[in-house]
């Protein structure tokens, strides 16, 4: 039907291209009437096969397309590698790694492993990270938790303490944060936080059971985490009243009392944090 409509288009505009060939003007005027009407008849003709071959056309959508609806979850991760060469001592009793830098062409080290996985779906929101290192592994944070727009947002599991004036600290030098190293900025602990905003303030409201745990690796007795914390560690008393870290002192030291742990731990804290936005100025909390 398409193509019938096609060719009739296309006789009827080569013959409204060749009628004034055919009829030159030295004719009548009774021919001039009569090649009129038949230009007109032509003309309706062709109007009419328009309107035809137009609704057989199919129809072009004016909307934009539509966005491609997004994952609810993400997965993503990242490595980094470092490779170091210095003038080292290269002696026995030099450290592994000092031998090892100051050796050859240098040392080569796997620095971070990570893997994360984040979740928005309906309100329901929630992150898991898993970060290894040189020599040892944990897990930095991972919680579930639900966002309203009218009663803010909950999260549970190892979450982000809310402390300080920003969730890294303030610092951005080369050394991260000074904050940091000792436990005030960028901490995670196992507990429930709830944040709203009320216009330009911001209120946080947080309970920790106790903080993060510790996890796999060569550090000390609770260190394989990612947050500075307060952690126990082992000691040993030997009969002369010194008190060593590690197992053994030496080879005939008698120990007076063994695996005495010592140290602190992070229990049922609470954390209230406000802050106000003001605007060309900044923030105060």
């Amino acid at each position: 039907m398409k193509n019938q409509i096609s060719r009739l288009l296309l006789s009827i505009a080569v013959m409204l291209m060749v009628s004034p060939a055919v009829f030159p003007g030295a004719a009548s005027a009774g021919e001039n009437e009569d090649l009129k009407q038949r230009i007109e008849y032509l003309e309706s003709e062709l109007k009419v096969a328009r309107e035809k071959l137009a609704d057989q056309e199919p129809q072009v959508a004016s909307e934009a397309p539509e966005t491609p609806k997004k994952s609810p979850v993400r997965i993503g991760g990242a490595m980094r590698a470092n490779w170091a060469y210095g003038d080292y001592s290269t002696s026995p009793s030099a450290s592994v790694t000092s031998r090892r830098r100051g050796k050859e062409i240098g040392d080569v080290d796997l620095e971070l492993l990570r893997l994360d996985m984040d979740i928005d779906y309906n309100g329901i929101i929630g992150r898991a990270e898993y970060r290894y290192y040189n020599d040892y592994g944990m897990l930095k944070d991972a919680w579930l938790g639900f966002r309203t727009d009218d009663y803010g947002t909950l999260k549970a599991g190892i979450v982000r303490v809310p402390f300080g004036p920003s969730p890294w600290g303030v610092s951005t030098s080369w050394f991260f944060d000074q904050h940091y190293y000792v436990g005030l900025s960028d901490d995670m602990d196992l507990g429930v936080r709830w944040t709203r905003p009320f216009g330009d303030l911001t209120v946080d409201v947080a309970y920790y059971l106790q903080d993060e745990g510790d996890w796999d690796g060569e550090s000390s007795l609770d260190s394989a985490r990612y947050s500075y914390d307060p952690v126990r560690w082992r000691t040993r008393v030997y009969s002369g009243g010194e008190v060593v870290d590690g197992k053994t002192k030496s080879k005939g030291d008698t120990a007076f009392n063994s695996d005495q742990t010592s140290g602190f731990e992070e229990k049922h804290q609470f954390n209230l944090r406000l802050i106000y936005a003001i605007e060309n100025f900044g923030d105060l909390g």
